[in-house]
């Protein structure tokens, strides 16, 4: 087991600060367990139309927390870079060479880069305290429009679902029954499209997935092609709408009207502009990993560690 330092952080204090849980979310008829909402990055629309947010406290805690635990395992702890090595020797990366870190620009997908002699190997962390929803994306329904060539007819349809779950809130409808099919088509035709997105806005070198289970103290990782591909593998026949109208992409990815978002606006949350309506994808990283592991679907690298 790797003795993973975080700057010196009391690991009981990180214990109590990750302790977070926040409001339950409607879950996929029958699906696997129940999900907790954890909120984190923050991707806005630059245009000026739209009001910007600022990302929950918490949340932010907790990535970044996840993050530096990695790159600074990675910089310093020799078991955990015989790890790395390995995995990658795995995954068919380069792993000859010293071993460096460092933390990718905030805008980008890439969180932590791996240096490896002369290679970069960037990774993606999701980093959860809880078997729960995990926010991978915000986006304004404008950006999604522009980068999937969204038909108008299924914009105004996503649109006014927008605006009708902030009106009526909870018991809203988002997709009304005579759109599901239409929308699910959509959803069906572009799922590896947008998951693809979602995980990598096709940077380059963002070759690995990492999922960190900070309740069990593991490290899951998986080669982003590869963890890209089994997703897309199960939305297929396995992408509809949940009962008030939101796409599931299989088992693991939810998207929704972001909502949430208490710090005071300029503009009411009835109002297109306000952050809350905004687009956001959840993941449930826990699950998908332990689902990968049990039926021994992808190649993988674990490393179990402790503070």
């Amino acid at each position: 087991m790797v003795k993973i330092s975080n700057n010196n952080d009391d690991e009981e204090n990180i214990s109590e600060s990750l302790n977070i849980e926040e409001e339950l979310v409607e879950e996929k008829p029958d699906d696997i367990e129940n999900k907790l909402e954890v909120e984190i990055k923050s991707d806005t629309d630059s245009s000026g139309i739209f009001e910007e947010e600022t990302p929950g406290r918490k949340s932010v805690f907790i990535g970044a927390w996840g993050e530096r635990g990695f790159m600074d395992a990675a910089n310093n702890n020799e078991e955990f870079q015989d790890h790395l090595r390995e995995c990658f020797k795995k995954f068919g990366l380069n792993y000859d060479g010293e071993i460096s870190a460092y933390k990718e620009s905030k805008e980008k997908k890439t969180d932590i880069v791996v240096n490896v002699g002369e290679t970069s190997i960037g990774t993606n962390i999701k980093t959860t305290t809880t078997r729960s929803n995990l926010g991978v994306d915000k986006r304004w329904l404008e950006v999604w429009k522009e980068k999937l060539s969204i038909p108008e007819t299924i914009y105004d349809i996503m649109k006014d679902g927008i605006l009708r779950k902030a009106r009526e809130g909870k018991p809203g409808k988002f997709i009304l029954e005579e759109d599901r099919e239409i929308i699910e088509n959509f959803f069906i035709a572009k799922k590896e499209e947008i998951v693809r997105d979602l995980l990598t806005k096709n940077e380059e070198n963002l070759d690995v997935m990492v999922i960190n289970d900070a309740q069990k103290k593991k490290y899951y990782l998986y080669k982003m092609d590869d963890f890209i591909n089994f997703l897309d593998d199960n939305m297929s026949d396995n992408t509809t709408l949940s009962n008030i109208g939101y796409p599931w992409l299989g088992d693991f990815i939810k998207m929704q009207r972001k909502s949430g978002d208490g710090n005071r606006k300029e503009y009411p949350k009835t109002d297109y502009r306000h952050p809350s309506n905004m687009i956001q994808f959840k993941i449930t990283p826990v699950q998908c990993a332990e689902y990968i592991e049990k039926n021994n679907l992808l190649k993988s690298h674990i490393i179990d560690y402790k503070l």
